[in-house]
């Protein structure tokens, strides 16, 4: 339908114009995408993206050339910052540290960056997630500091393994705004009572 109202508007306006018109307005713009330039450049940039391929522009005859995936190579800030957001992944989402070794994750990021390698689970517990532990206490410690009143909660439970647990989560006001972030989650040497909550508080 929308082709055709085109057509008609096309054929409308330009009918009492030349005919030398008409073949230098039609050589200027080419109406059908699928066979032109630009068509074939927007197929072959969505679909594939991981191969080269050549397009000639007949106008001017210039190639472009599309290029590999493969050739996006990552530097050394670039990988950490990778790295970093894959540790950020694994505590946001309490996926386990051996993600990194499954195989269906592998060729999941394979498939977005060819050039990028997994770290390994060791590099991931034993340094991308500590560094992270360490940026976002400093980071909860300033926005403590410029609060002017804190209240404290706690929520104590017993894990499924008979196991007591104790949280405390700070909240205060900034930038009009209510903030809650949580102090720590530790397991109490023993039960739930008041002075063992005390002395794990006062601590």
């Amino acid at each position: 339908m929308y082709t055709t109202i085109f057509f008609i508007h096309i054929s409308v306006r330009y009918i009492d114009e030349p005919i030398s018109t008409q073949t230098s307005s039609n050589s200027e713009l080419d109406l059908n995408p699928s066979t032109s330039s630009f068509g074939q450049s927007l197929v072959f940039d969505s679909l594939t993206p991981s191969t080269s391929t050549i397009i000639e522009d007949s106008s001017s005859n210039i190639t472009y050339k599309q290029t590999k995936m493969t050739q996006f190579t990552l530097n050394k800030t670039s990988k950490n910052k990778t790295d970093n957001a894959l540790a950020y992944f694994n505590a946001t989402s309490m996926t386990p540290y051996n993600v990194v070794e499954k195989e269906g994750f592998k060729l999941f990021v394979n498939s977005l960056n060819p050039s990028y390698k997994l770290p390994s689970r060791k590099t991931v517990t034993k340094s991308r997630i500590p560094n992270l532990y360490i940026e976002t206490s400093n980071s909860v410690g300033k926005l403590i500091k410029r609060a002017n009143y804190l209240s404290f909660t706690t929520d104590c439970w017993t894990s499924s393994s008979n196991k007591p647990f104790i949280a405390m989560t700070c909240h205060f006001i900034t930038n009009f705004k209510l903030a809650s972030v949580c102090l720590g989650c530790i397991e109490l040497s023993e039960n739930h009572t008041g002075d063992n909550i005390a002395d794990v508080l006062l601590s």
